[in-house]
């Protein structure tokens, strides 16, 4: 679907995940936006044809080979946000923006004195089963 649109190289960067290196102006908002709806296109199809979802991580322009792979490891920290954004998402740094620049990294403290005092300290080894109905876990 890209080759129509874009010259390209796919590389296998690790059993999950590929990367697709286009040649783009990727600053243009119109081209970026052809590749936000292509990739879309893309997701639609491997839904459709082999019933997996996949995610979408769409970085800066890389000017010069050399910075290629500090790139590479931005847009993989990035992924740690397809938590936040759910199956299938399409990442892009403006989306995520937000999240990128928040200074408040910390839960604050009126509502870390709202969960002591509903929880107690230490009651997760009294009472494991009140914190197993207020945080399920992911991987059920």
């Amino acid at each position: 679907m890209f080759s129509g649109s874009f010259p390209h190289e796919i590389v296998d960067i690790r059993p999950d995940a590929v990367a697709l290196i286009l040649s783009a102006d990727g600053s243009d908002p119109a081209v970026r936006a052809t590749l936000t709806a292509l990739a879309g296109k893309v997701q639609d199809r491997v839904l459709h044809g082999f019933a997996r979802s996949i995610s979408f991580l769409l970085g800066e322009r890389v000017e010069s080979i050399r910075v290629l792979s500090e790139a590479s490891n931005t847009l993989l920290s990035m992924s740690a946000f397809r938590f936040l954004l759910g199956r299938g998402c399409i990442i892009t740094e403006e989306r995520i923006r937000a999240n990128l620049t928040n200074a408040k990294t910390e839960i604050s403290d009126s509502l870390r004195s709202r969960l002591e005092r509903g929880y107690g300290r230490g009651s997760s080894r009294r009472h494991p089963s009140r914190f197993r109905r207020s945080w399920p876990r992911s991987d059920r």
